[in-house]
């Protein structure tokens, strides 16, 4: 896993644009359930079963972020790669501890999941999603596909009159927002990292138009004004990623959270 930051934080740069494929081909549709997430799963098991510390320890020391915080000066390049790699292994511990893909979810919650990813980052057509569908054992990626499609998508025609040939597109409902958006999901599947900036964008302007909408029902009523300005105002900055609590995974199975109980490593 910290080689797949390494290559996302430039550190690979030198090697062309070969080992940005062999990143791309790690996460992707076709190989990711045999790759990242089969990775991710046997480190949340060792996560669930070392102690926190020293799980933690190793983890520092792989993704090689131990002199950024230990505080020790570094050259300006230096800076720049070990905070590209600081990120990294943020995003990544907050994965290990939330991601349930092998580690609790059943096929319908994982099938909602993906679509709801998928959908996440824009408007796609019926191909387009089942094409990039992560590929499952037993075609369990499209077991459940049309009904989950269906239950989380609004189907939008083409445009009439139009002289190019175009395809209807499936649009998220507003249940993709509020229940199944998982920003991490996201990174964890978005093979450009645009598309993890583009379903953010989607999600505040989701968000925006939900407060405008309330707001205006509020304040047609009472006067409105100052109802309506203060939720344009609250709606009108950057917005945190709505990250979502980690569920408890199966109990034989261990519970990588442990890891935030870490109390020298993580926290002193």
């Amino acid at each position: 896993m910290s080689l797949f930051y390494e290559i996302l934080a430039g550190v690979w740069v030198r090697n062309g644009l070969q080992i940005k494929g062999q990143a791309m081909t790690y996460i992707q549709a076709n190989f990711c359930n045999s790759m990242v997430d089969m990775d991710i799963y046997w480190l949340q098991i060792c996560a669930a079963h070392l102690p926190a510390d020293q799980f933690l320890d190793m983890c520092i020391d792989m993704f090689g972020v131990r002199e950024w915080l230990s505080m020790t000066p570094l050259s300006p390049a230096q800076a720049a790669e070990q905070d590209a790699m600081l990120e990294g292994l943020l995003t990544f511990l907050a994965i290990l501890v939330s991601s349930r893909t092998n580690l609790g979810n059943d096929e319908l919650t994982q099938s909602r999941l993906e679509v709801s990813t998928l959908l996440a980052a824009g408007d796609k057509t019926h191909s387009q999603l089942l094409e990039l569908m992560p590929e499952r054992s037993g075609n369990a990626h499209t077991r459940n596909f049309e009904t989950v499609l269906k239950e989380l998508s609004t189907y939008r025609a083409p445009p009439r009159g139009s002289e190019n040939l175009e395809q209807g597109l499936f649009v998220p409902r507003a249940e993709v927002w509020e229940r199944h958006y998982d920003p991490l999901h996201v990174l964890r599947r978005a093979v450009h990292r645009r598309d993890f900036h583009a379903s953010m964008d989607r999600f505040t302007a989701y968000v925006r138009e939900k407060q405008k909408a309330e707001s205006g029902g509020a304040g047609s009523g009472t006067g409105g004004g100052a109802a309506s300005g203060s939720a344009s105002g609250a709606a009108s900055g950057t917005l945190w990623p709505p990250l979502r609590p980690a569920l408890p995974p199966p109990a034989a199975a261990g519970d990588p959270r442990r890891i935030c109980l870490s109390g020298k490593t993580l926290y002193g």
